[in-house]
């Protein structure tokens, strides 16, 4: 298929995200975040397939998937104003829903439909957490979007730390303390290889040191390419400053990035 053959569900979800505009006509600020940010993956998901060189029909689904695969975070802050899965409903689990029971007339065959589900569904587990024996076609497209999201999770993190101390966080997750501490723990987990998750962390230091774990999660080399080219892995260490133990850390995911080959190094 072809992108325009994804049109109707791209037209779904726009109107979809029209229907959580309040009596002003404005969406609350988490969810226009999160409306920019599906763009944004969607072009990432393209950049990615481009670089792995798929056809037109794999970089129309690529791009199809990265721009649904958060739908379960506009219903999810609206019940809950938080986009804290643990304390609320499985967003991934939550877009799947939305999309079988709101757009299951649109998808433009039943092969895309059941790799675009699988795809919105896991993209937020852990790595861990990720169902075995997927087939192939399931399974890379959901590498593939998870990359993506990570990389625009990346660069919102990022920019707006180096902004403003990310003080847009507090309306998307409440209970998470912007400050540069780290609670104990959560640099010797990430050191471990350990992927974490926003519910076991409470400051923004805590989250900054998932997101430098990611690099060690990033499936595709245009991935790893994109990450390297905007130069995530400095600008996060300059965030981090005095706990003991980060100069080794950050040094363990450049040596696992030069390990990949030329081109790879993330500072």
């Amino acid at each position: 298929m072809a992108l325009q053959d994804y049109r109707p569900l791209f037209k779904w979800f726009a109107s979809y995200i029209e229907g959580f505009r309040n009596a002003g006509g404005a969406l609350p600020g988490p969810l226009e975040f999160k409306r920019v940010h599906s763009a944004r993956v969607a072009g990432n998901a393209a950049l990615i397939a481009a670089g792995l060189e798929l056809d037109a029909e794999e970089s129309a689904l690529a791009r199809a998937a990265g721009l649904l695969h958060d739908a379960g975070r506009f219903n999810q802050f609206k019940l809950y104003a938080s986009f804290k899965d643990a304390s609320s409903l499985d967003h991934g689990q939550e877009g799947r829903r939305v999309l079988e029971t709101e757009a299951a007339s649109l998808f433009p065959g039943a092969d895309a439909r059941d790799r675009l589900l699988c795809a919105v569904q896991y993209h937020n587990r852990k790595a861990e957490e990720l169902p075995a024996g997927l087939p192939p076609g399931h399974d890379s497209l959901l590498k593939l979007v998870r990359d993506a999201d990570k990389i625009d999770i990346l660069e919102e993190l990022v920019d707006s730390v180096e902004k403003d101390g990310f003080r847009r966080l507090h309306a998307m997750v409440p209970d998470i303390k912007l400050t540069k501490d780290l609670t104990p723990g959560v640099l010797e987990a990430a050191a471990r290889g350990e992927t974490l998750a926003i519910k076991d962390l409470f400051t923004l230091a805590d989250i900054l040191v998932m997101a430098a774990g990611w690099f060690n999660d990033l499936n595709y080399t245009p991935a790893r390419r994109l990450a390297a080219d905007r130069g995530f892995l400095r600008r996060i260490r300059a965030q981090l400053t005095g706990a003991a133990g980060l100069d080794g850390f950050f040094a363990s995911l450049e040596a696992a990035a030069a390990a990949r080959g030329p081109g790879y190094r993330l500072s």
